[in-house]
């Protein structure tokens, strides 16, 4: 776009240039042509020389911090905008630029502040600098697993913007949909206002104005200076949480809601607010378990490895050794599971205490030039007693202690408490898997966790913590967080654990004169689906969909698919690949896969995705002959449809069956059953832990969703 003299100025003065750098209309023309024609680098030494030229000009001084930050100076950068900040102390790009700058030094909290000096510096019109730096800071705070300011930046660039930044929704959707962020972290509160006729309503009111336009930290401020005349104030306490965990001021921001929580407030505003605490105060919630590496010198590797393979309590895993390889060293020999006790022969009639537990994995190097032969034991630290006495038992004499220990990440101590590691038979059937999983969760959150001494309680378990009054709040909290992360548990498991601890059971709601877009979205689980109108299903469902909440979308979906007035292609359709993906076995899978694609077919839809869920089934369970049935099926009825083509080749991929260059793979076929293979395969340290752990509070922030492996044309 062409400068004029009536183009305001890039620099973040809020003047035109004809009122600000009038003598620059022309140079500032040609500065912008060099960047749309991509010329960074002689657009940098022009602005250098007109900087010179004419010091001080903010116009210069944006356009110059901006390009060397851009091409990598950053040392440069960082004068050119001290020069900048110095000259112009109250410029927002100034402000921005030192905001981004913050983050990039690894304080993406600190750069909040700078970010709202900037945000209010602007004045009626913002410039596209700070409206940009909004959208960068949210990456990175997302990036460093600041989920709630980051969530808060992008939608106030949505608001900014009503809504038409795709960028900032994109990225917004991906959060929301994240199934590794707590339904809580995506609850939207809206403020709320100032008790009619409170003495201190008119300032409460201007920070709630300020607080709209985004200014939180002005906002803060001013009702934070009204804390000794408001204090008794739910809404009060809790608007100033929200803005401070806005702030990235996680402590103020748990403290406002304690105090919320201990005012006269419904049971369940009062249990969410101090669960939400605990998300926002990871470190005093949870304790943390490490996850550890050590090295053992081996006097002989090859008798190790011999003994190893003649003891069912060691289990051969497939070893990628390109890590190594492609780091030019000699990668382990061999790889094993280590087992609790020895492997079973066969699955059909087990009960859990005779099932072997995964201990940790074993790398085996043989002697190299400058090593002896050598044990790489990975593991969590609390079963570490139990692989050194089952190495000690295997190799005698050949095992002293280790050489080296290197703590390689961390689990939190519930996590690590609630998660298990079964080695089940291949041949173990799919319904008794089921069946042992469900049993196996319930008996870990109903046994071992109320016995977990946890620093939210003062290092006393929820045993004993159910005995105190003053832990009763926190530990309803605690028990709410572990239900809304376990879709796969029964409703009454957690109910039962209330019952237990003598808390009040957490029912069904009401749903009757229920605003379904005001409701909190972390209790659509407790709704009753043939009590809600088509519409208040319809919001419900959408809402769950978006933000991924399995537990809601567990009774949604079935509510969904069984109304007759409900649309099929924008709710029916999404609701059957839902209960697909939740389906207790392979057999039920693939009845609703052909329900749903009859409907689609019915409704003039295309069924090729519901053909390519079946197919992807097919192949796990080594249906051999369907599988090329239905290849032939897609190709023939589907593969003009946009998309289909390259999903089919990007789903014989994920499994093997075919080369990247579209070959049929050597040797390739399907696995034998679902979920089966010779062995558990190799997991990589700090890499997610198997089926069945719960998210808890101390559990690492992941900063994105896990994209599936297989896109779908729908």
């Amino acid at each position: 776009m062409p400068i004029d003299p009536y183009s305001p100025c890039p620099g973040g003065t809020g003047k035109k240039l004809k009122f600000c750098c009038s003598d620059l209309v022309q140079e500032l023309d040609k500065l912008q042509r060099m960047l749309e024609g991509e010329q960074a680098s002689a657009c940098l030494d022009a602005v250098r020389k007109l900087d010179e030229k004419y010091p001080g000009r903010a116009c210069l001084q944006s356009m110059r911090v901006q390009l060397e930050t851009a091409l990598g100076d950053a040392a440069a950068a960082e004068s050119t905008l001290a020069a900048f900040l110095k000259q112009h102390p109250e410029n927002p790009i100034a402000r921005s630029e030192k905001a981004l700058h913050t983050a990039a030094q690894g304080d993406p909290l600190g750069a909040i502040i700078w970010l709202q000096q900037a945000i209010e510096a602007c004045g009626t019109e913002m410039p596209s600098q700070v409206y940009d730096a909004i959208g960068a800071l949210a990456l990175v705070l997302l990036q460093g697993g600041h989920v709630v300011p980051a969530r808060a930046h992008l939608q106030l660039q949505l608001g900014l913007s009503q809504g038409r930044d795709e960028r900032a929704v994109s990225t917004l959707l991906q959060l929301e949909g994240s199934p590794t962020i707590p339904v809580l972290l995506k609850n939207t509160l809206p403020f709320e206002p100032a008790p009619a006729k409170a003495s201190w309503e008119a300032p409460f009111q201007a920070g709630l104005n300020e607080a709209h336009h985004g200014h939180w930290k002005k906002a803060v401020d001013q009702w934070t200076a009204l804390a000794s005349q408001a204090g008794s104030s739910p809404a009060f306490w809790r608007n100033l949480a929200t803005l401070h965990s806005f702030l990235g001021n996680y402590a103020e921001a748990v403290d406002a809601l304690r105090k919320f929580a201990a005012l006269e407030v419904p049971a369940d505003d009062a249990v969410e607010a101090e669960a939400l605490a605990q998300l926002l105060a990871k470190d005093e919630a949870e304790g943390h378990v490490d996850e550890i590496s050590l090295t053992y010198n081996l006097d002989n590797g090859e008798a190790a490895q011999e003994k190893f393979a003649a003891d069912r309590r060691f289990e051969r895993l497939p070893l990628d050794t390109r890590p190594w390889t492609e780091q030019n060293e000699p990668p382990p020999r061999a790889a094993f599971s280590l087992l609790s006790r020895p492997a079973l022969a066969s699955g059909k009639e087990i009960t859990p205490e005779q099932i072997p537990n995964q201990l940790g994995q074993l790398l085996l190097f043989g002697k190299q030039t400058d090593r002896e032969a050598r044990l790489e034991l990975l593991l969590f630290r609390p079963e570490l007693p139990t692989a050194q006495k089952l190495l000690q038992e295997t190799l005698g004499d050949g095992f002293g202690p280790p050489s080296a220990e290197t703590v390689i990440g961390h689990l939190g101590q519930t996590e690590h408490a609630l998660s298990w590691h079964w080695r089940l038979p291949d041949d173990t059937p799919e319904a008794l898997r089921l069946k042992l999983g469900l049993e196996q969760r319930q008996s870990l959150v109903l046994n071992r966790w109320p016995k977990l001494p946890l620093p939210i309680f003062g290092g006393r378990t929820p045993e004993q913590a159910a005995t105190e009054p003053q832990y009763r709040t926190r530990l309803q909290a605690a028990i709410l967080l572990l239900q809304l992360s376990d879709a796969d548990s029964t409703p009454d498991t957690y109910n039962q654990l209330r019952r237990n601890f003598k808390l009040p059971e957490l029912g069904d709601l009401n749903s009757a004169g229920l605003d379904m877009n005001q409701l909190p979205l972390n209790r659509m689980f407790r709704l009753q689906p043939e009590s809600l109108s088509d519409e208040q299903l319809q919001q419900a469902f959408n809402r769950a969909v978006v933000a991924n909440f399995a537990l809601a979308l567990k009774r949604l979906a079935p509510e969904v698919v069984q109304r007759p007035n409900i649309p099929v292609p924008e709710y029916k359709l999404s609701a059957y690949r839902w209960l697909v993906r939740t389906a207790p076995n392979s057999t039920a899978a693939l009845q609703i896969i052909d329900e749903a694609r009859k409907l689609a077919e019915a409704h003039k839809q295309s069924s090729a995705s519901w053909d390519l869920l079946e197919l992807s089934l097919r192949i796990q369970l080594g249906d051999g002959q369907t599988v090329l049935q239905l290849i032939d099926h897609i190709q023939r009825q589907h593969a003009r449809e946009p998309g289909v083509a390259q999903a089919l080749v990007q789903l014989l991929m994920q499994f093997g069956l075919i080369t990247p260059d579209g070959r049929l793979a050597v040797g390739a076929a399907p696995p034998a059953a679902a979920g089966a293979s010779a062995a558990t395969p190799l997991v990589v340290p700090g890499a997610a832990a198997e089926p069945g752990k719960l998210w808890t509070p101390d559990a690492p922030q992941a900063t994105g969703e896990k994209k599936s492996a297989l896109w779908l044309p729908d």
